[in-house]
Parts: structure tokens; C-alpha cells; sequence
């Protein structure tokens, strides 16, 4: 055999060896990529989550009051405004109607109430042809979900005069019919602002769709990408998906630019696993720290449910020395935490009785 022959094989194995060094380099440094994605989607998740559950919490509240207020509609504006005021993140709050369901309002009745730009908070009543609610999909999605629904993306000329999202509940009478829909705005605009400032590398960026596929959040500007990694994440209650795309190069650049030297190659691999050592370690960190805060707030939700129980009467019937008078009573809160309170006693051979209720319990 020629010299050429016998040099061969260890050539062959070393040409191996920096591939298999590449590769691995390469698995790793994408591992560290979806690991950063899914730790960055998960926190806007998150934020994007308590955000929507404000919107949904108020409109849930506003629902409950004009549920006992229908017999007297002219204050529904008042109880609309009220829930708009305390509620900063909310563009406007609406309550719908079936139509006729007021015979002398019209056809139509929607009473709106809006915050505009100067923070001035105007009061209207729409429905008309041009503005027929009744055909909205806001206003049909929430009355075919029996539940809460979130539109898809739309501008609203009447109402909050902007690009928004919005989300519904039916109104129910005391006999469960239902006669309308309470309906908040929530501008995408705030939207946007939190998908611009998720980024994973420099040229990563971030959309959120719908569950229609319409785009709720995108860059400002269209970007021609060959070849890119997507990480993704779904919205359960609202249906949105969102997405964080990087371009392959961005994750790459450092391995292209040195895949050709072998040591550098060993070094990066080292390297990637450290970032993915650390990359655990805070993704496991700000999990324990969110599962705390969770266990933390369930805690002072049920002593707060305690507190509340232990302030009432339990013992029944309360008087057993008494033939001449019996009582019973309960309290069932909604929520974790109610806003009722009773008590009673005898005093100077009269008895006295007390009955509390808070609404809006912030």
C-alpha cells in the first residue's frame, strides 16, 4: 500500500469528527434557542393573561349588576360608566339589548360609554341602521358561546374609535332568558406595545393571531426571512396563538462563523451546555417563583374566605331557650371572597337583625 493508502482512515475519522462536533454544537445551540423562546412566550403569556382576565373580571361584574338592574333601564348608563371608571385598562363598556327588548328605546338600545385620548369619559346610545349592533360578531359570538367571548380584531368607528378586540357576555333575566350582551373594548395598540418588546435575539420577533388567523399583533414592518425557527404558545380562554420567529442565521451566526476551526467548535459546544445549564436554572427559578406567588395568593384568598365565615352567625336555630321565635339564614359567595355580611340578636326583648351587601368588590 502507498503512503496515501495508510493516511486515509485517520483522515476519514477526523473529517467525522468535526461533523459530529458540529452537529452536537449545533443541537445545542437551538435547544438554548427554544428553551429562551418558550421562557420569553410564557411570560407574555402571562401578562397577557392577567390583562384579559381584567377585561373579562369587569365585564363579568358589569353583567351581574345590570342583571338587576333591567327593570329600570335608564340606569344602566350609570352602572356602565361606574364599571368603566374603575377599570383603567378598559376602552369602553356596552350593554347590548335584544331588539325591541325596551319598546320605547327603539329597535335598538346599546348604551356605551367611552374613554377618549384627553381621559374625558363620554356617555352615548347607539344602535341604528348604520351602526346594527345586532349583526356585530362581537355581539352573535357572545351570544352563541351561553359564556364569555373574545372577537376577532376590528375597528370601532362609534365606540372606542380604534383598532380593538372585544369581549362579551349575555345578560340573563331572573327567568335565564337572555336579552342582550355586556361588552368591553380592549385596544390592540397595548397589544402591540407588549409583542414589540419580546425579543429573543436582535432580529427575533413576535406575532399574536386569532383564532381566525387574523393578526392581532405583527412587526411594523414586512421582513423578508429565508429560513427561520418558530416557537409558539396558545391562549386558551381568548384563542390566540402566539409566535416568536427567529431567522436560522441569527441562531447559526456564531457556529457558521466558526464551524470551520475544530477547537472553537469544542469550545462553543461547552459553552452552549453551560447556556443551557443556566437557561434551566432561571427558566426552573421564575416557575418556582410564579407556583409561590400562585400558592401565596390561594392562601390569602381562603383566609380571607375564614375571616369573612367566622363573622357571621352558624348556630341554628339561635335561641333554643325561645319558643316564640325561629330563623335560619346562609351566605354562598360567588367568588373565593363574598361582600355579604348578617348578624341578629336580642336585646330589651326586641330583636335586631342586620343585613349587609357590598358590590364591587375591589
Amino acid at each position: 500500500w502507498s503512503h496515501r493508502d495508510l493516511t486515509y482512515p485517520l483522515r476519514r475519522q477526523r473529517q467525522m469528527g468535526i461533523r459530529d462536533s458540529y452537529y452536537f454544537g449545533a443541537k445545542g445551540i437551538r435547544e438554548e434557542a427554544a428553551m429562551r423562546a418558550y421562557s420569553e412566550l410564557d411570560k407574555a403569556k402571562l401578562e397577557l393573561e392577567i390583562e384579559t382576565g381584567k377585561v373579562e373580571t369587569a365585564v363579568r361584574n358589569a353583567n351581574w349588576i345590570i342583571s338587576e338592574k333591567l327593570d329600570t333601564p335608564d340606569e344602566i348608563m350609570l352602572q356602565v360608566k361606574k364599571m368603566l371608571e374603575a377599570n383603567a385598562s378598559l376602552l369602553d363598556v356596552e350593554a347590548a339589548f335584544v331588539a325591541d327588548y325596551y319598546p320605547s328605546k327603539g329597535h335598538w338600545y346599546e348604551p356605551l360609554v367611552a374613554r377618549r385620548e384627553d381621559g374625558s369619559i363620554e356617555e352615548m346610545v347607539l344602535g341604528s341602521e348604520g351602526h346594527d349592533y345586532l349583526a356585530a360578531e362581537w355581539y352573535n359570538g357572545a351570544l352563541a358561546s351561553g359564556e364569555g367571548y373574545w372577537s376577532e380584531p376590528y375597528y370601532d368607528e362609534s365606540g372606542a374609535k380604534d383598532l380593538v378586540v372585544t369581549y362579551g357576555m349575555p345578560i340573563r333575566d331572573s327567568e335565564g332568558q337572555t336579552v342582550g350582551v355586556v361588552a368591553a373594548d380592549l385596544a390592540l395598540g397595548w397589544l402591540q406595545e407588549k409583542i414589540d418588546a419580546l425579543h429573543v435575539y436582535p432580529t427575533s420577533f413576535s406575532t399574536v393571531v386569532s383564532r381566525e388567523g387574523q393578526m392581532l399583533a405583527c412587526p411594523p414592518e414586512t421582513l423578508d426571512v429565508a429560513k427561520t425557527v418558530r416557537y409558539q404558545t396558545a391562549m386558551e380562554k381568548t384563542g390566540w396563538t402566539m409566535t416568536i420567529v427567529i431567522p436560522e442565521e441569527e441562531i447559526y451566526k456564531g457556529i457558521n462563523r466558526l464551524g470551520r476551526i475544530v477547537m472553537l467548535l469544542q469550545i462553543l459546544g461547552i459553552l452552549s451546555i453551560i447556556l443551557i445549564i443556566r437557561s434551566s436554572f432561571i427558566s426552573m427559578m421564575k416557575s418556582r417563583e410564579l407556583a409561590e406567588k400562585e400558592e401565596k395568593m390561594a392562601n390569602e384568598l381562603h383566609i380571607a374566605s375564614g375571616i369573612q365565615m367566622s363573622m357571621i352567625p352558624k348556630i341554628f336555630p339561635p335561641f333554643p331557650e325561645r319558643k316564640d321565635l325561629d330563623m335560619a339564614a346562609a351566605i354562598v359567595p360567588a367568588k373565593e371572597v363574598g361582600g355579604d355580611l348578617y348578624d341578629f340578636f336580642i336585646r330589651d326583648e326586641k330583636l335586631f337583625f342586620i343585613i349587609g351587601d357590598v358590590s364591587g368588590k375591589g
